[in-house]
């Protein structure tokens, strides 16, 4: 075969696989970026998480103060000392209200990790969509070359 009728085709293998080599690169890349802006959507949920339990904590703590109060105003109105049993209940009431708090704190910290998890996951997944779009690239390129090659024999 002449050499002039093959290096047509040898361009256009060589260009396919380039052609092709880019647009792995660049679906990586835009994998890689879409995985970041989940990453970071993750992380400012979990800062959001973060301030809405602080919240309902200051919020919980103060209705557990209004409670107490009422419970401390009614004892003493009724003429019931806040001493012995009076006060035993008026201390267990505080401890279960309390808990309540300690639920609040509890369950915004699992939501929080749990945001803060899905972040990092995010973040590898990224970084193994830009790595995978290089490999793949990588691959074709290599592949187009051999092919050119083997055509231009």
């Amino acid at each position: 075969m002449p050499a002039v009728a093959i290096a047509p085709a040898v361009i256009a293998t060589a260009a396919s696989a380039a052609v092709t080599a880019a647009g792995a690169v660049y679906s990586g890349m835009q994998q890689k970026r879409a995985a970041d802006y989940n990453a970071k959507m993750s992380e400012q949920n979990a800062k959001a998480i973060d301030v809405q339990t602080r919240e309902a904590i200051r919020r919980q703590r103060e209705q557990n103060r209004a409670i107490l109060s009422a419970q401390r105003a009614s004892a003493l109105t009724s003429g019931v000392a806040e001493t012995g049993s009076t006060l035993l209940v008026a201390m267990e009431n505080a401890r279960n209200l309390e808990r309540n708090v300690t639920d609040i704190a509890t369950q915004g910290n699992a939501q929080q990790y749990a945001a803060l998890n899905q972040a990092t996951l995010s973040k590898m997944q990224g970084r193994a969509y830009q790595t995978s779009g290089f490999l793949q690239g990588a691959g074709t390129l290599l592949s187009g070359a051999a092919s050119s090659m083997s055509m231009g024999r």
